[in-house]
């Protein structure tokens, strides 16, 4: 076995630990009866919210791309075939390399599809911190008398809180050190070349257009936010929009870190520990991060068929041409 696949089997171990630990850490009764007893209706209508940031999505990729002339078929078929690519590399990026070889083929080039990508991924997680940020110190949810967030609260979940701690650690191990290490290899003038084009693709959008980024990306965070507000009111528990906005915000930014395989494990722990922290009862906190990964790979299958499709399709046309 190569180094490679030495790596990929360490993450896929290391995610289903974490997942069975987290499993482990909640009565498991609690567990199924909160999922058993979900109200269809409510789950239904999160799981629609939860779709419908596909809808967002596509807006943003026809906007960022506009310049290779995509549409809203192509650009639902970016979202969706991306994230099911998403599902096999750290922190989704499977999504972004998609999304670049799928530009590449329409016109050569990495560089520009490349830049346009990052900065995407770069406007959501901006939009994420900020949001959340606004709401931790506005004090928004804060006010009420039951206010979950409170040094009691964290004191009462001392293990969910070490787990949160953890997460912030490794997240900011992976972004402090990595671009350290790379910092004496990245100066030099070929660099430089790729940064200034780099600058250059992202420059080529129009401020309407990059207004218009940011606008979808509110409406992207705002769509998963309440989707979780749903799924909890689903198992008979609720938080207020500025703890699942802390939540949303804090799960984004842990799957950066490149210790699992697509996050598995790594997405769920941070979702469920924030939500613990904030008050909400183990079980019912994992079965909202259970449920909302099965809602991922829901999305994620229909990418997968679409994909295999789109294969097939092109199969038969080789076939077809090379008949005649």
């Amino acid at each position: 076995m190569n180094k490679k696949r030495w790596k990929t089997t360490a993450k896929v171990v290391f995610g289903l630990a974490l997942l069975f630990t987290l499993l482990g850490m909640v009565d498991h009764a609690s567990l199924w009866d909160a999922v058993k007893t979900a109200s269809p209706p409510l789950l239904i209508a999160s799981f629609a919210l939860f779709a419908s940031q596909g809808i967002f999505e596509c807006g943003r990729l026809r906007i960022v791309f506009a310049g290779y002339g995509i549409g809203w078929i192509d650009s639902a078929r970016l979202f969706l075939v991306g994230l099911f690519f998403g599902n096999f590399m750290p922190g989704m990026i499977g999504a972004d390399v998609y999304q670049v070889q799928q530009m590449h083929a329409i016109r050569p080039g990495l560089i520009q599809p490349l830049s346009l990508s990052a900065f995407l991924r770069a406007t959501g997680l901006v939009l994420n911190a900020i949001l959340a940020g606004t709401a931790l110190l506005l004090g928004a949810g804060l006010a009420r008398e039951d206010s979950h967030i409170a040094w009691e609260s964290i004191g009462n979940n001392v293990p969910w809180t070490l787990i949160c701690a953890g997460i912030a650690v490794l997240l900011l191990l992976t972004l402090g050190t990595a671009p350290g290490r790379r910092l004496g290899r990245t100066i030099s003038s070929h660099v430089r070349h790729l940064l200034g084009e780099s600058i250059r693709a992202v420059r080529s959008l129009t401020a309407g257009q990059q207004v218009m980024l940011w606008l979808l990306g509110i409406c992207v965070i705002f769509s998963r936010v309440f989707c979780y507000f749903l799924l909890l009111a689903a198992v008979g528990s609720s938080a207020t929009i500025a703890e699942i906005l802390l939540a949303v915000t804090f799960t984004a930014l842990a799957v950066i870190i490149p210790v699992s395989f697509a996050g598995l494990g790594i997405r769920e722990a941070s979702l469920a520990a924030v939500l613990i922290v904030a008050g909400v009862e183990p079980a019912y906190a994992v079965a909202v991060s259970l449920i909302s990964r099965c809602y991922i790979w829901m999305l994620s299958i229909i990418g997968g068929t679409w994909f295999v499709l789109d294969r097939r399709a092109a199969v038969a046309d080789t076939s077809a041409t090379t008949g005649d």
